[in-house]
């Protein structure tokens, strides 16, 4: 897989009940990509992250399941392209801009002048939840 050409299509999972605003919304894919497992895939806005990842067999180390504990926490940027580079971007610019952000209650966003895809990073095991 691992490269542009071979984007897998992931259905929406979450299975929630979903407002009308919500459902135009979703009919928005965003293509979200998992580099340090070489996936690519498309999600809707609104799917919930640590979801999406399970869905293409990426374990996020998880605890509470509410947010609290933060153990399910990984790094998200938003790319312009899928050949961006984060070592090409201008200090400060946003759509460079990384943010730590908990899985289990974050919901895929709507593309804007950020990027059009999502980057998403599973962060390294840290001495509190173990390695």
């Amino acid at each position: 897989m691992g490269h542009p050409g071979a984007i897998q299509t992931f259905r929406c999972c979450t299975g929630r009940e979903r407002s009308e605003a919500e459902s135009v919304q979703e009919a928005k894919n965003v293509v979200v990509t998992f580099p340090l497992e070489d996936i690519y895939l498309t999600a809707c806005v609104g799917d919930n992250l640590l979801e999406v990842a399970a869905s293409a067999g990426i374990e996020i180390q998880t605890g509470c399941l509410s947010g609290s504990c933060g153990a399910c926490e990984v790094e998200v940027l938003w790319r312009k392209s899928l050949q961006a580079n984060k070592d090409n971007c201008s200090e400060g610019e946003a759509p460079c801009k990384t943010r730590v952000v908990r899985s289990c209650i974050t919901l895929v966003e709507a593309p804007d002048n950020r990027g059009d895809h999502l980057e998403v990073s599973t962060l390294a095991d840290d001495d509190i939840w173990g390695s």
